[in-house]
């Protein structure tokens, strides 16, 4: 009885916190930002955002939308969304757009609300330079501390302006039930992604299977739409720096691979000139750990490869398969000297590590958690893979010219 006192009082003390956290909803993160506000409990019907810098400063109103379950039923656009009642308590969820910012600048904020006498904390955060970029990228986290606290201490210590989150981030699974995991997921990054400086670390995050609730007749992801505002679909681009375009794709979680193939195409075409092109998703065109043949990476080798190979993909950020994974230099599914895609993965950003396949387009692979940290710059990219320990498993040079060191 008294265990079960305490893990009351333990999730109430963390219900009751507010979560501040910020993505993109537009293209170049370079000069806008979106600040986030989730409120398990309480609704702040006039908040606002104060926010400058050096040279610029004004006040923005929040837009209020909830997580968009009705009566059990999902629904896909969060545009003016309803509020959502878990638990008898209803979930509120903030956002507004701050736009006209200068790159690489650092911003102060503070939320208020005089109508409930709410004045936050001052925060701050920096807009991603154009030049000498740092990401850090990972996915399948958990909510865990155990799982999570150490890897994202090891994140926030090198200074990403970006963090790219591959999906599979809360394993809610899209349950009402499991809004518990999404508290203790935003608790952990708000606590640990903070850079030394004090800045917030914003996130670009593509979906996963465990955003998905599988068991309705239609697949829907209601907590990945609620919570992050990055325009309204599970696939998009982002500008990264001026020498780097990020690709966001959804393998078959809510769209279907054929069906963001002609925008894929498109968008490969459109950024053909970037020196350096990215693709970030969940699910592996080359596991290491699951069957090479599964229908998922069969259908992606299908449908995509054609056009990462057609349009010179340098990167792919995979994910799903919960280990360390960089790949030979592929292409046309084959081993090349120059050239061709490195894919990197696969997942394992917190979920416990699995057993590593022997195949034939693998360079390196562990079972190991890690994240990937890229610093891109004008001509190339530095890469390493770093441990929950800090350890260093893997690091390397890819140049402009798509020749790695």
């Amino acid at each position: 009885m008294k265990k079960f006192a305490v893990v009351v009082v333990l999730f109430l003390c963390i219900h009751a916190e507010n979560y501040t956290y910020l993505t993109w909803e537009q293209h170049d993160i370079h000069n806008h930002i979106t600040v986030h506000f989730f409120s398990p409990n309480k609704r702040f019907p006039s908040l606002l955002v104060n926010y400058s810098s050096d040279k610029q400063q004004g006040t923005q109103p929040f837009v209020e939308t909830g997580i968009p379950f009705i009566d059990n039923v999902y629904v896909r656009s969060t545009v003016g969304g309803s509020v959502t009642k878990v638990k008898n308590k209803y979930q509120y969820v903030y956002h507004t757009t701050l736009h006209n910012l200068r790159a690489g600048c650092e911003y102060t904020f503070r939320l208020h609300d005089h109508s409930k006498n709410f004045e936050g904390k001052t925060k701050k955060f920096r807009t991603p330079p154009l030049q000498k970029i740092r990401l850090i990228a990972g996915g399948d986290m958990g909510y865990a501390d155990t799982e999570i606290v150490p890897i994202l201490q090891q994140a926030a210590a090198k200074a990403p302006d970006v963090a790219l989150i591959g999906g599979d981030i809360a394993y809610a699974n899209g349950e009402k039930k499991n809004l518990p995991r999404w508290i203790s997921w935003f608790k952990h990054w708000q606590d640990n992604m903070v850079s030394k400086e004090g800045h917030l670390i914003p996130m670009i995050l593509a979906i996963g299977n465990h955003e998905v609730d599988r068991v309705l007749l239609w697949k829907q992801a209601p907590f990945y739409f609620g919570f992050f505002f990055q325009g309204g679909k599970p696939y998009f681009t982002r500008k990264i720096g001026k020498h780097a375009t990020l690709i966001v794709l959804d393998t078959d979680h809510i769209y279907s691979y054929s069906s963001q193939r002609r925008w894929l195409k498109k968008q490969l075409q459109k950024y053909n000139n970037s020196t350096f092109k990215i693709a970030m998703y969940h699910v592996p065109l080359y596991p290491a750990h699951r069957d090479f043949d599964n229908s998922d990476s069969v259908t992606a080798r299908q449908l995509w490869l054609p056009l990462f190979d057609q349009y010179n993909l340098d990167i792919g950020l995979e994910h799903h398969d919960h280990v360390f994974k960089r790949s030979k230099r592929l292409k046309n599914n084959r081993v090349v000297q120059q050239g061709g895609t490195i894919y990197l993965g696969d997942g394992s950003f917190g979920r416990r590590p699995r057993s590593v396949e022997k195949r034939y387009y693998i360079e390196k692979a562990l079972q190991a958690k890690h994240f990937w940290f890229l610093e891109i710059d004008t001509n190339r990219i530095f890469i390493q893979a770093v441990d929950d320990n800090g350890k260093t498993l893997d690091q390397f040079t890819l140049d402009k010219k798509g020749e790695n060191q």
